[in-house]
This record gives structure tokens, sequence and C-alpha cells, in this order.
């Protein structure tokens, strides 16, 4: 049963890179921020792609633990049988609810970001900038509320709680989290991306002026139709 869980891994490891990848880059140009803004984005940026390697490492080394629970030992190469071995010490886990549920959410918040960067193209970079060309863009997940894609960070980090932080974790059930140093790094990458996730608050009102005093009255008549900036009818 537990063989099943690799598509899903998968499938929430891509996720996870889909919505913490840049879809495009601004030139210097187009940004519209501080030389000391640009720095510290240029940082947050190296952040994002380790976040993305250390993910992508316990998503492969979770696989490698159900391949190693469902193969013969004595087909397994000589030069990986004490990897191999050591992986099997950890307990096999099954398909949970919460795992269903995590893996859902945060799949689902991948594909809604990925949307947002359908909807807005060229447009979409993860600084605040102008682009040659920009146009006010108000339809697909934009007719629903004015931040789609910090909604899906705030639902892919929601996720990524069920996922790796239930008690039926592979996270936590396997018996990887007693290996020394990785409880501790753990609660340091969900914190870096809590942080990451929460700083988005202040991005809003900054790009919701940036786009006020370009767009005008423009602005101001899609922003009376679509009064919410993450959730209809709550904010």
């Amino acid at each position: 049963m537990s063989f099943l869980r690799i598509p899903l891994v998968l499938s929430s490891a891509i996720a996870f890179q889909v919505s913490v990848t840049a879809p495009h880059i601004a030139s210097t140009e187009e940004l519209r921020m501080s030389v000391t803004e640009s720095y510290v984005t240029f940082k947050f940026h190296e952040l994002l792609r380790t976040m993305q390697r250390l993910y992508w490492a316990g998503a492969l080394i979770e696989i490698a633990a159900i391949i190693a629970h469902h193969i013969d030992p004595s087909k397994v190469p000589s030069v990986l049988w004490s990897a191999t071995e050591a992986i099997r010490t950890l307990t096999d886990v099954t398909i949970s609810p919460s795992f269903l549920m995590g893996s859902s959410v945060v799949i689902s918040a991948g594909f809604f970001r990925w949307l947002c960067y359908r909807t807005l193209d060229r447009q979409f970079t993860f600084v605040v900038s102008l682009r040659k060309g920009h146009q006010l863009v108000t339809t697909g997940p934009y007719a629903i509320v004015r931040h789609p894609s910090y909604t899906a960070l705030y639902i892919s980090l929601i996720g990524l709680i069920i996922l790796h932080g239930s008690s039926d974790s592979w996270l936590r059930a396997s018996g990887v989290s007693q290996i020394p140093g990785v409880t501790s790094f753990v609660i340091t990458w969900i914190a870096v991306y809590t942080a990451v996730v929460v700083g988005v608050a202040r991005r809003m009102k900054r790009e919701d002026r940036m786009m006020h005093s370009t767009f005008g009255e423009e602005w101001e008549e899609w922003a009376g139709r679509v009064k919410y900036m993450l959730i209809p009818g709550v904010y």
C-alpha cells in the first residue's frame, strides 16, 4: 500500500517547486525597489532555491525508503547494499487520511499558483516591477481576489503542515525525525517558509499602491468589483 505514496510524494514536490519558482525574471530597469531591497530580494531567491533542493532531497529519500521496503534485498547491487539496509531501518508508513489531505492541498495550491502564472504571463515576476507594456489583468483568478497567487502560497503552507507535521506523516512516523539534527532542520525550514508567506502581506499593499498609481481609474473600477485581496468575503 505504501508504494502508492510515490506518485503523490512526487506530485507534491513538483507542486512545491512550481509554487516557489519565478516564472519570469524582471530586468533591472523594470524593478520598483531600492538597491537594498534588490539585494534582499536576490538573497531571498537564493534561499528559495536552497529550500527547493532540500525539499526534493527529502522527497527522494522518502521514495527510496518506500522502494527499499518493496524489493528483494538479494537483488540490490552490492555497492548500494549498505545504503539500502540503512534506509530499510526506517518504518514503512502507509497512506493515511492526513497524507491524502496534505498532498491534495499542496498539489491544488501548486496548480492554482501555476494558473496565476499563466494568467499574468510574462508580467508575473517574484519582484515588485512594471514590465514593458504592462497591463492590468482582471480575468481568471484575478476576477475572484486581487492577489490569488498569494492565496495559493497560504494554502500551500497549510498543506505542507498537514503533510509533514501530522503524527502519522512519514517525517514523524518513519523514525527519520529521530536522526540528530533533522527535527531542528525541519522546524527551521517551516519557520523560514512561514516568514516568506507572512511577508506577502506587506507586498500586497505595496503592489496595490503601485498598480493604483499606474492604472488609476481602471484599477479603482477593478478594486470596486474585486474587493478582497486573498479570500472572497473574508479578506
